[in-house]
């Protein structure tokens, strides 16, 4: 007998339930994951063609310094200065083994002391030999000859006394003294080393003379002309200033930073001003900035000389700012108004150890991602964590 037709059979009533059970919690809403904002350092670009001013960190240094050192070879057995003590002229620094110096001093004094006996002697017998002549005993040949041996006695006595004073300064030599009333700014050698003649030993400045240096972009103050004006800036308190003049621009430009070093000579030096201080050196006013160029890109016709230009604006940015694939290079510039990443098709033109020239599409003020260049993707969010100044 079948069952009755109204009532559902269990097994597909426990069925439909157990699919309800599986399909209803896969119509909840998925969770969705925070976006997590990537730090990346940046760097900012800046028109190149403006950076001809601005301020600049730079230190305070003796305008005069001298590297003392022994006028003898030998190891140093005492020092008595430190660095920063002051020291008056003519006193100790430091103090050399003066054993062999002695020994030779000694050496040389016998040799004197024999030297003026043989003299005596034959001064004695000159003057003996002497009366007898004028006594008529004895030959004028004899007087000659003797007159000849006391002056070479005399020759040999003169030579062995140049040769004890030598001696005796040597035994001086192996003590260094200040030459000036001066500031001790650094030791070379140490207690027990071993040092040539000549070799520095101790760094001796007058703190007197103090003078700001600073390293300055290749050409900034080639120009230098009326209308600039150069300020000295203490970092430690800024209300203290001073103005400066450019005294010395040294002739070679640092092959690694293109900057070169410039020695300033301030209108006056303040009491924070100590030597070793960091001071900021800001560069005001309108100045044509010179170009260094081989002669052989400039194109001189009627009177007027030309170069021709690839491209007027370079940037200047880390090689690990660049991403570089298939032949094709580019960098990442973040939109400050929403923090995304945006590519930029960019033209290495040349390299400079760890830095890079590059022609594009870049403005002044575009901050571009300079790490980590190779796992970002285009619209990801960032953090600007922290700017890094080239």
């Amino acid at each position: 007998m079948s069952p009755p037709s109204g009532n559902p059979r269990p097994g597909r009533a426990l069925w439909l339930f157990c699919t309800l059970i599986v399909v209803l919690p896969g119509c909840r809403d998925k969770p969705v994951r925070p976006v997590v904002e990537r730090p990346v350092l940046y760097t900012e670009i800046v028109d190149q063609r403006s950076a001809s001013s601005g301020r600049f960190a730079g230190t305070i240094q003796p305008q005069y310094e001298v590297a003392l050192g022994f006028r003898v070879a030998g190891r140093i057995t005492t020092r008595h200065a430190e660095i920063g003590q002051l020291v008056r002229k003519g006193d100790l620094l430091a103090t050399l083994d003066s054993a062999d110096q002695q020994h030779q001093l000694r050496a040389r004094q016998a040799e004197l002391s024999k030297a003026q006996a043989s003299w005596q002697q034959a001064r004695d017998e000159h003057v003996r030999y002497d009366q007898l002549y004028e006594r008529g005993i004895g030959s004028r040949a004899r007087v000659d000859q003797l007159n000849s041996d006391l002056h070479a006695q005399d020759a040999i006595r003169q030579q062995t006394g140049v040769a004890v004073q030598q001696a005796s300064d040597h035994v001086s030599y192996t003590r260094l003294t200040a030459e000036f009333d001066g500031l001790v700014t650094g030791w070379h050698a140490e207690v027990g080393q071993v040092i040539a003649a000549g070799q520095s030993v101790v760094s001796l400045a007058r703190p007197e003379s103090r003078e700001a240096v600073v390293d300055l972009p290749m050409g900034l103050l080639a120009a230098q002309d009326n209308g600039r004006q150069i300020t000295v800036i203490s970092q430690l308190d800024e209300h203290v200033s001073v103005l400066a003049q450019v005294r010395q621009l040294a002739p070679q430009i640092d092959a690694d930073t293109r900057t070169q070093r410039v020695r300033l000579t301030l209108q006056h030096t303040p009491d924070s001003f100590r030597l070793g201080s960091t001071v900021s050196v800001d560069i005001s006013g309108a100045a044509t900035v010179l170009h260094e160029l081989p002669g052989s890109a400039v194109l001189e016709q009627d009177g007027k000389a030309q170069v021709w230009v690839i491209d007027p604006v370079l940037h200047e940015l880390p090689g690990s700012a660049v991403l570089e694939q298939d032949g094709k290079a580019q960098v990442w510039v973040i939109d400050p108004s929403t923090s995304t990443l945006s590519p930029r098709a960019v033209q290495v033109m040349a390299r400079n150890g760890s830095t890079v020239q590059l022609s594009g599409e870049l403005r002044a003020g575009e901050k571009v991602v300079i790490a980590g260049v190779n796992g970002m993707q285009v619209g990801q969010k960032v953090r600007m964590q922290r700017e890094v100044s080239l």
